[in-house]
């Protein structure tokens, strides 16, 4: 009895923590008073984790606010460069790797092109080393955050499935023990969810979150959570079936949304209209205004992006919708469509029921939510 009551004293301890730190984080400067009445935490309780911040180095003590009749109070202040993370993006041809302080501010970055598929833990380990020594972060780094494409198995460090990498069940349980920090690892719809809803600040609005990159993944937040279904499962949207009689997938199905609304997609459908001279989705979205028939392409696929939006409504009655990944940069020439598609004729849902976004983050939102799983787990 005694050691269940240590560990929940524990779980409390650690988020009270989590929540005075996120408050100081927030609000820059603050005093010990004020964070007992956000919060409502006692004064005592307040004090001891300020103290053990203060000697973490998070925080430092920072002159005096104004007085309201009695002492001035003892302001804390936030310091974002007392600590750094490092976040690494695994794609299907290359790995981005950044160093971030605390605000999740890039320091630095770096891509590495020379991925070796064949053994990924092997690669990821040269990778990071290879940053590390670079940066020499030394005792001032956190930890490690990985976004990754494809399924993951979070409890146990699997990558399950990577159709776009040709991987499965690919066990990166060594890769915790690797770098003597933490390492944090998720899939990269997840990650990007995770950095979209902590710097949009959306509170407890049910979140969806689409991923629109070589292939489409999603993910779900739900009451400030990430949801990942029973087999980690949950959010695999690029392969819930839009035509029935449609075009076959990596995955073995046919007519799966990410094969008409990916960015593989959109790249077959130009090829196929025999628009060669046009290379890179800048070029392309740049002709959209310019071009007639690049524009009929551009409204069809924006089109087959809010078929399946269409579904994700119905299924799981979001309050926000955001739609990220490589195609996050051309949300002039791609929301307007993508909304038209989505209310007209809609029995259901009207414009003001749910927010349809483009990520804030853009593309960095995958390696920064990666980053945020470290600073907030630490």
């Amino acid at each position: 009895m005694a050691e269940k009551e240590g560990f929940y004293q524990r779980v409390v301890r650690n988020n009270n923590r989590k929540k005075i730190f996120r408050l100081i984080r927030k609000r820059r400067m603050i005093t010990k008073l004020e964070i007992s009445q956000i919060l409502g935490l006692s004064i005592t309780t307040v004090s001891s984790n300020i103290k053990e911040l203060i000697r973490k180095g998070f925080i430092k003590e920072s002159g005096y606010g104004e007085s309201t009749g009695g002492r001035k109070a003892q302001l804390l202040e936030y310091l974002p460069d007392s600590r750094y993370s490092i976040g690494l993006e695994l794609k299907e041809n290359h790995g981005r790797v950044i160093l971030a302080d605390l605000d999740c501010n890039i320091i630095k970055e770096k891509v590495y092109t020379d991925l070796d598929l064949s053994n990924l833990v092997k690669c990821t380990i040269r990778i990071l080393n290879s940053f590390i020594e670079e940066v020499n972060a030394g005792d001032k780094l956190l930890g490690i955050g990985i976004s990754l494409p494809g399924t993951v198995d979070v409890e146990k460090s699997i990558l399950e499935s990577a159709p776009n990498m040709g991987i499965k069940r690919a066990d990166l349980s060594k890769l915790r023990l690797a770098f003597g920090v933490p390492v944090f690892m998720d899939n990269e719809a997840n990650c990007s969810a995770y950095g979209e809803y902590e710097f949009m600040e959306l509170e407890d609005q049910p979140l969806f979150f689409i991923s629109v990159t070589e292939g489409i993944g999603g993910a779900i937040i739900v009451d400030k959570k990430l949801y990942n279904g029973k087999n980690h499962r949950a959010g695999e949207i690029g392969h819930i079936t839009i035509n029935f009689e449609g075009e076959n997938c990596s995955c073995g199905n046919k007519g799966c949304w990410e094969r008409y609304a990916s960015v593989r997609a959109l790249e077959r459908m130009i090829s196929r209209k025999g628009l060669t001279e046009f290379s890179g989705l800048d070029e392309i979205f740049s002709a959209y205004s310019k071009n007639d028939a690049m524009k009929k392409i551009i409204d069809e696929y924006a089109a087959n992006i809010s078929y399946g939006i269409r579904n994700l409504l119905m299924i799981f009655d979001p309050s926000i919708i955001i739609i990220g990944g490589e195609i996050c940069r051309y949300e002039n020439q791609l929301l307007p469509e993508i909304k038209r598609n989505v209310f007209q004729n809609n029995d259901f849902y009207v414009e003001t029921d749910v927010d349809i976004v483009f990520s804030v983050l853009k593309e960095n939102s995958g390696i920064i939510g990666a980053v945020l799983f470290v600073i907030d787990n630490i």
